[in-house]
């Protein structure tokens, strides 16, 4: 199993923090947050190789981590080549980037570089081989006002996924689907396809919201704390609750 940490964002939203700084390497708890997701990923068990895919302005900063830090699984650098928000891949358009350049021919656990949480990795992929197909997991936000930044997710009794809105306007639920996802390999064979399809490259979301409609997808119900840091808001209120 290959993991995959999507780090090629320039999150203009937290500008004056990040504009010199990716944000997975923000300092969270006196690490940064993407040695907060390769620790998480590393406990999961099964993963062989993590790829980070960042961008051509913060490579060479991504390239410093990597020297620095001394983990058991090997970390491979994958730089998309853009240099501005402009001209950026987008989250689907790195996960194709990288499935093609890793290259990628395997099972994939793809997490979002600006994730924090204190579950479990290793429930996931449990849950994952229960399945033997795609999961993406869930997290109930608690708020329908919250929720309409995040993809609503409907499951069935057997917790498939039978309905999926990315970011929606008049939201039924407040259980959202976060950017932590176990792709299977025929899931990650789609990807190239979405795309070509004409699915959009940005917000992940708008994948699983095609993919769980050709082959299934289950939705794995994570308990615990989590935060999408999305802004200099939510980056402080994470700070607090995870110690600084």
């Amino acid at each position: 199993m290959k993991a995959l940490v999507l780090a090629a964002g320039y999150a203009t939203r937290m500008y004056p923090l990040t504009k010199d700084k990716a944000k997975p390497l923000l300092l969270m708890r006196g690490q940064t947050m993407l040695d907060h997701c390769v620790q998480k990923l590393e406990a999961a068990g099964g993963v062989d190789g993590i790829f980070v895919v960042t961008n051509a302005f913060f490579a060479d900063d991504f390239a410093e981590w990597i020297a620095g830090v001394d983990y058991s699984t090997p970390i491979h650098l994958l730089n998309d080549g853009t240099s501005t928000n402009d001209t950026r891949l987008g989250a689907v358009g790195d996960i194709d980037f990288s499935i093609k350049n890793g290259p990628i021919d395997d099972e994939l656990l793809v997490m979002g570089g600006d994730n924090l949480f204190d579950f479990d990795l290793s429930d996931l992929t449990a849950y994952y081989r229960s399945k033997g197909q795609s999961c993406v997991v869930l997290h109930d936000v608690g708020d329908l006002e919250l929720v309409k930044a995040y993809s609503v997710v409907e499951v069935g009794s057997d917790d498939r996924v039978v309905g999926f809105e990315e970011k929606p306007a008049d939201p039924q639920s407040t259980l959202a689907a976060i950017c932590i996802y176990m792709l299977s390999r025929e899931s990650v064979g789609l990807v190239a396809r979405y795309l070509a399809e004409g699915g959009r490259p940005d917000q992940p979301g708008y994948f699983i919201q095609w993919l769980y409609r050709q082959v299934p997808v289950y939705g794995y119900k994570a308990a615990g704390t989590w935060y999408d840091i999305g802004s200099l808001r939510t980056y402080e209120d994470a700070q607090e609750h995870f110690g600084g």
